[in-house]
């Protein structure tokens, strides 16, 4: 399970959704495109990026976008993402 921890100064994104096989599942391609394109266009700062941790900072960034898509993920697959 992906466990998402978002608040106004931070995100950290742990584990694997364990949906599909590695390199196959859909459900942690969602939440990283959710993520990379947060950072990208935002030009967050990436604290930690390891294979099954990443935390970002999201200090004075409107962070609208990422809940409401993390929110929809988890609505989607409840056995695999939880939103904390």
């Amino acid at each position: 399970m992906i466990t998402l921890k978002l608040t106004d100064k931070r995100l950290e994104a742990r584990g694997h959704a364990g949906y599909a096989e590695p390199g196959k599942d859909i459900v942690c391609s969602a939440v990283s495109i959710l993520i990379y394109t947060f950072v990208n266009l935002n030009d967050a700062d990436v604290l930690t990026d390891l294979p099954d941790c990443m935390i970002v900072d999201t200090s004075n960034l409107d962070i609208s976008f990422l809940k409401k898509g993390f929110e929809l993920v988890q609505e989607e697959y409840p056995d695999n993402v939880r939103l904390i």
